[in-house]
């Protein structure tokens, strides 16, 4: 065989042998390839490791067992299907600007909890669970408020009732556990009851404090028995540093806001137990800081003008006027000027 052809023959293998190389390349690469995601995965999931979970894992990880065995007992027994519901916040507790905690609520549908969870790498810890036997509501709700401009953020936690309105705890943070602080009683088996119910937080004089505002939970009056009912007074709790107490009393309470738009009369019902000794109807223009004061506004009450567009500008931060009431009594508001500005309105024995 010639040179020449034997170059041919060879000429003619290389490109079958190069295919081959090719393969067994690929074929190596894929194995280390495979090998390197077993290590990979090996140590991933060493014992003790930790792993990233969502907040919503972390919280849902710690659902009290009690409640869960609760609504289990309770369905084998001929009860609803077992509930779990649950709401959460990141926090700030420590006033460090850093939201390290989470505070989450719980509920089965009948019983309540609150749990105060620390977070720490890629998990959490329990680091307090208030003991409040009587907690109970159907969802959970949490809010963060600073009352007293601390930094240091107060806790509204909020357990809805099956006819609407929800129960409401407040608390504050010692640095290892929630202080109750709101309002609260405690029976003769030692178990503590809230007070409040879809409370509203206002700064009504100006402190810096926010007040708690109770409205009364009467509602409609059926005809015939409005003497037979008694009214019920608002509530008003101010904050003494350790706990919230009642202030007052008064038989209205209401903040009016200027919207956009033409000025709009908005009115207000309410009930008063005594008609024969004397009130003060007393009016703070602004918020709690002063303001979003309005400069024009009509204030009538049972019909009568009791303040005029005259008495408001924005020099006035109060007025009050000595007034009568009756058994059912109206007041009505007209804000004008600028929208965004406010009033509001107390309604309250003299003394």
């Amino acid at each position: 065989m010639s040179n020449r052809n034997r170059r041919r023959r060879i000429a003619g293998r290389e490109p079958a042998a190069m295919g081959l190389l090719e393969r067994n390349f690929s074929l190596r690469a894929l194995w280390l390839a495979t090998i390197s995601l077993l290590c990979g995965l090996a140590i991933l999931f060493l014992p003790g490791r930790s792993y990233p979970q969502t907040v919503e894992q972390l919280v849902e990880q710690f659902f009290p067992q009690r409640l869960i065995d609760e609504s289990e007992i309770d369905f084998r027994q001929g009860g609803p299907a077992p509930f779990r519901a649950s709401e959460f916040v990141l926090a700030d507790l420590d006033g460090v600007r850093k939201r390290n905690y989470i505070v989450a609520a719980y509920s089965n549908g009948f019983s309540g909890a609150i749990l105060v969870l620390k977070q720490q790498n890629n998990t959490a810890v329990p680091v307090h669970e208030p003991n409040l036997r009587l907690l109970s509501g159907i969802f959970p709700g949490i809010q963060l408020i600073d009352i007293n401009g601390d930094v240091k953020p107060e806790v509204a936690v909020s357990f809805s009732s099956a006819r609407g309105p929800a129960f409401s705890w407040i608390f504050s943070w010692s640095g290892s556990e929630l202080t109750l602080i709101g309002p609260s009683s405690t029976d003769e088996h030692g178990d503590v009851h809230t007070s409040i119910v879809d409370p509203d937080f206002v700064d009504i004089d100006g402190d810096g404090i926010l007040d708690i505002v109770q409205g009364p939970a009467d509602g409609p009056i059926p005809s015939g028995l409005e003497d037979s009912i008694p009214p019920e007074s608002y509530r008003i709790y101010s904050f003494d540093g350790q706990k919230f107490r009642l202030s007052r009393s008064p038989s209205y309470f209401g903040t009016f806001f200027r919207q956009t738009g033409a000025p709009a009369l908005k009115s207000a019902r309410f009930r008063a137990d005594l008609t024969e000794v004397p009130y003060l109807l007393k009016i703070v223009n602004g918020d709690g800081k002063g303001k979003d004061k309005v400069s024009s506004a009509e204030v009538q009450l049972n019909g009568v003008l009791v303040a005029g567009p005259e008495r408001f500008n924005q020099q006035v931060r109060e007025i009050v006027v000595p007034v009568k009431l009756d058994k059912s009594n109206v007041l009505s508001v007209e804000l004008r000027g600028a929208p965004g500005g406010q009033i509001t309105v107390t309604v309250e024995p003299q003394t």
